[in-house]
């Protein structure tokens, strides 16, 4: 059975492991949020949205705002 520490190392390690994949998810988000053509308040919103939740967030950002543009005739 694990003990307190081992238990302890293990959440830590997962927590590690989160942190760095919504480092590599927030990149790519942070960068098409950046050359989108909204109000600087709109980007700073969802900026923020996907530092705070993470994957969460990018997650979010990626089914309301992206699948958005998708939906518009290319000209």
């Amino acid at each position: 059975m694990l003990g307190f520490n081992s238990m302890l190392d293990f959440l830590l390690m997962i927590l590690c492991v989160y942190w760095a994949a919504s480092l590599v998810a927030f990149i790519p988000a942070m960068i098409h949020i950046v050359r989108t053509k909204k109000d600087v308040k709109h980007k700073l919103v969802w900026l923020f949205i996907c530092l705070v939740l993470g994957i969460v967030g990018v997650m979010i950002y990626y089914f309301i705002e992206r699948r958005k543009g998708r939906l518009a005739p290319r000209r």
